[in-house]
């Protein structure tokens, strides 16, 4: 099927309008490959060029896996976080006042897509700042971690 958008530039551009169909299918692939026994190893960028994609290694296992509940966080622009298909109860988590998120939801649209905005631009920070970021992704981690999710893998 050919898609009807002129501007469509494939899955893979991160940054324009199909950002989030790019992430539900890689949140897709990983959770059928995790579900099937193959699990992450490692994920990096070889090259660091800027436009490469990154490599997964993944292992297969052969005791079955536990089940989870599946879904993406997307970086965009600088200053924008997005929960895609995410539980409802996510989002009120990322806004609870200790939050990163400055603003409430820009959207919330039946394909279970949060949009929130940003104190500041964190996600184009330089020298210093750049500890302020790794704080910020700390305060992320807990919040999944008491609503019962953990980081499965990073992507760029």
């Amino acid at each position: 099927m050919v898609p009807t958008n002129p501007n469509w530039e494939g899955p893979w551009h991160g940054q324009v309008d199909n950002a989030i169909p790019s992430r539900s299918l890689m949140c897709a692939i990983l959770a059928t490959l995790y579900n099937l026994g193959w699990t992450t190893l490692h994920s990096k960028d070889v090259s660091k060029k800027q436009l490469d994609k990154d490599t997964i290694l993944f292992r297969h296992q052969a005791t079955p896996v536990p089940p989870w509940a599946w879904f993406s966080i997307s970086f965009n622009k600088g200053d924008l976080l997005r929960l895609i298909h995410a539980p409802q109860e996510m989002t009120p988590a990322f806004l609870s006042p200790k939050s990163f998120c400055s603003s409430s939801y820009i959207f919330n649209n039946p394909d279970a897509i949060s949009e929130f905005k940003c104190n500041g631009y964190p996600w184009f920070v330089w020298d210093s700042e750049a500890v302020s970021i790794r704080v910020l992704l700390l305060s992320m981690f807990y919040v999944l971690e008491v609503h019962g999710f953990k980081l499965y893998i990073s992507l760029d």
